[in-house]
């Protein structure tokens, strides 16, 4: 196998890896509605903030935060889901208002 191969392989293993461990960590409860999720996620994929599958402004890999409910903030503390920019709804755009002003 040439060496090229070896490090891709390499690589996929470590961002699966990664992607594992901030789901672990991260999401405390999974959002169950795939129209949710998929709502959500082409939101985050027409967004400026977005570099490849990381948010700038909240810095969280898209696909969990994406088909998270509630997740762990860098404090530890348990919050709604939501968008930093309230792009995914009325209702998120209150979260993040809300969540901004703590």
């Amino acid at each position: 196998m040439s060496s090229i191969k070896v490090r891709a392989l390499n690589h996929a293993a470590r961002h699966e890896l990664l992607h594992t461990m901030v789901k672990d960590l991260w999401v405390v409860m999974p959002l169950e509605d795939e129209a949710t999720i998929e709502f959500r996620r082409s939101e985050c994929e027409g967004c400026s903030s977005r570099d490849d599958h990381v948010c700038t402004v909240c810095v969280c890999l898209i696909k969990e935060k994406t088909e998270s409910l509630t997740n762990r903030t860098l404090r530890g503390d348990i919050e709604a889901t939501h968008c930093p920019l309230g792009k995914w709804g009325p209702m998120d755009k209150l979260l993040s208002e809300h969540y901004k002003s703590k």
